[in-house]
C-alpha cells in the first residue's frame, strides 16, 4: 500500500484556530495492530508549541512522553517552539482555500 493511500487515524484538534494540518508517521515501517499504517492526522494551533503535539500523541498511545520524539526532515523538533519556528513549512493562502 502506498503512503498516499495508507490508512490514518484522526486525533482531536490541539489548541484553537488557526490550525496547521499535521500528519504523524513512525520512522520505521514496522506497524503493530495499534498503529495505523499511515500514522495519525490532527490539527495543531499555529501558536502551539510542539510539546502539546507530543503530549497528545503520547496520551493517545498511552505511553510516556519521553518514549516519543518528533522530527521533521531528519531534524528533531524543539518542543519549546511552534512548527513554523522549527522550520516546518506552513501552507500559503491558496492551500487554505
Amino acid at each position: 500500500m502506498s503512503a498516499m493511500s495508507a490508512e490514518t487515524e484522526e486525533l482531536e484538534p490541539i489548541g484553537d484556530e488557526p490550525w496547521n494540518a499535521v500528519q504523524l508517521r513512525p520512522v520505521r515501517a514496522i506497524y503493530g495492530e495499534d498503529m495505523p499504517s499511515g500514522g495519525y492526522v490532527t490539527k495543531l494551533a499555529k501558536s502551539a508549541h510542539t510539546a502539546l503535539l507530543k503530549a497528545a500523541l503520547a496520551a493517545h498511545l498511552v505511553v510516556p512522553e519521553e518514549s516519543l520524539s518528533l522530527a521533521y526532515e531528519g531534524e528533531s523538533l524543539d518542543e519549546s517552539k511552534t512548527l513554523k519556528e522549527n522550520g516546518v513549512s506552513e501552507p500559503g493562502p491558496a492551500a487554505r482555500r
